[in-house]
């Protein structure tokens, strides 16, 4: 039973009776108002049906454990809810929204005014909704959504090439005074599509990352909720700067790059007198032919909100950062 439990602890879980028939199950968020998880899954079928795959009889996911699970196949995925007890235990789970299959435009395979095989979820504190971003091969164009939890109302929020997927999405609720949108496109092209990638008006195949807003910010979403006391905050951010002249090959280690971004933190740090510099920790990303383009991620641990909200707020006025995106 030991090596049972190392070999196939998925299924000596189920021997012992825990449900393990969940598939594709992907992101997860909590709902402070509500008390409640949101998950998803990107596509219900195979353990979860009931002796089925895909629509189909099939005694292939079912026979080895109880079989807790028994709902119909469901090829576009749906967002779930998990209502949790005081320590925060799951005691339910049920269906929130589901993608609805429909052929009928070209290329789609999932209803257009609906999600497809959802994959990050994110509640957004303040506006009782839910960000879904997709990762699918239903939808030509992938989608992040907006899940109005009040009215059970699903609004588009954004849209990626074709090929692409949406990842990492996200709600920040106060950072620099206002609200933010996060997500990154990753792939574009790279899962369908792959001969428009040429195509005049491509959006090219390189991923990226970005944010919508300024939103404004409420007053009462991120201090209010008292999820993040006794934490140490992360400000990240990604400078974008030409560094042809610092780095002529790859295969310099570019020490002078390094040099200049220890100069521009120093700089915005400079009337900053909670945050520590040997709490400043940077490491570099490089792209673009002959480094004619540079990324350099810093990553700045801060003690406290207020300090992490100066931070943010130092950095949007700087000279020295000339290109910003904002991560956490």
């Amino acid at each position: 039973e030991k090596a049972a439990a190392f070999f196939e602890p998925r299924r000596y879980a189920a021997y012992l009776g825990a449900t393990t028939e969940g598939s594709k199950w992907e992101g997860i968020t909590f709902d402070p108002v509500r008390n409640r998880i949101y998950t998803a899954l990107s596509v219900v079928r195979q353990g979860m049906e009931d002796f089925g795959r895909s629509g189909r009889n099939s005694s292939s996911y079912d026979g080895a454990g109880p079989n807790d699970v028994r709902v119909d196949y469901a090829p576009c995925g749906c967002v779930y809810a998990m209502d949790v007890d005081a320590v925060y235990s799951p005691y339910n789970m049920y269906p929130l929204v589901c993608g609805v299959a429909d052929n009928s435009v070209p290329d789609n395979s999932c209803a257009m005014d609906g999600i497809s095989e959802p994959d990050n979820v994110a509640y957004v504190a303040g506006h009782d909704a839910l960000l879904i971003g997709e990762d699918t091969g239903n939808h030509q164009n992938d989608a992040v959504w907006l899940y109005d939890l009040t009215t059970a109302s699903l609004t588009r929020v954004a849209t990626t090439p074709f090929g692409a997927e949406t990842t990492s999405v996200y709600w920040y609720p106060k950072m620099g005074g206002s609200s933010y949108i996060a997500f990154t496109v990753q792939h574009p092209y790279g899962e369908s599509d792959a001969d428009k990638a040429d195509h005049e008006g491509s959006f090219g195949t390189a991923g990226v990352s970005g944010l919508i807003g300024p939103i404004p910010a409420l007053t009462d979403t991120l201090e209010s909720t008292n999820l993040c006391q006794d934490q140490v905050y992360v400000v990240a951010v990604s400078i974008f700067f030409n560094a042809s002249q610092l780095c002529s090959s790859q295969s310099e280690p570019c020490a002078a790059a390094r040099a200049l971004l220890q100069y521009k933190t120093d700089r915005v740090l400079g009337n900053l007198a909670d945050v520590d510099p040997s709490n400043i920790v940077s490491f570099m990303e490089l792209t673009g032919d002959n480094l004619n383009i540079m990324r350099v991620r810093c990553r700045i641990l801060l003690p406290t909100l207020a300090v992490a909200t100066d931070m943010v707020n130092a950095l949007q006025k700087s000279e020295f950062v000339p290109s910003l995106l904002f991560e956490s």
